[in-house]
């Protein structure tokens, strides 16, 4: 079962919490595969499968917290001069606020270098 690779742990909690199931071996896989696609959205499964670290609940909820921190922060001083807005909740849910390094270049001579640095080769001239 492909699923068992990817998300063992996360079906094993699942079925243990949804289903009271504590060992999948006593059922056949096509039932197992039925209760497995049943499972809502927000079940560590589908979330460990569909890559997604934050629930659309909680994500709406964020959403609304930073639009009303906006409109709060608008009647500001700061909001008014564009200063110190506040963090956003969202961009902390989906880890957005993490600095990420982006490098320009000027020349494709400068890019090659600096591509030959970065998979080990060697840096031509």
């Amino acid at each position: 079962m492909g699923l068992l690779r990817e998300a063992k742990e996360e079906l094993l909690c699942d079925f243990a919490e949804y289903y009271h199931i504590y060992d999948l071996r006593q059922f056949p896989v096509s039932y197992i595969a039925i209760l497995a696609k049943g499972l809502r959205p927000e079940s560590r499964t589908k979330m460990k499968i569909s890559n997604t670290e934050v629930t659309f609940d909680r994500l709406a909820m964020a959403t609304l917290i930073d639009g009303v921190n906006i409109l709060i922060w608008q009647n500001t001083k700061g909001g008014r001069t564009g200063r110190n807005r506040p963090q956003s909740v969202v961009d902390k849910l989906i880890h957005r606020d993490r600095e990420t390094k982006v490098e320009g270049f000027n020349s494709i001579a400068e890019f090659e270098r600096a591509r030959a640095l970065i998979i080990g080769g060697e840096e031509s001239a």
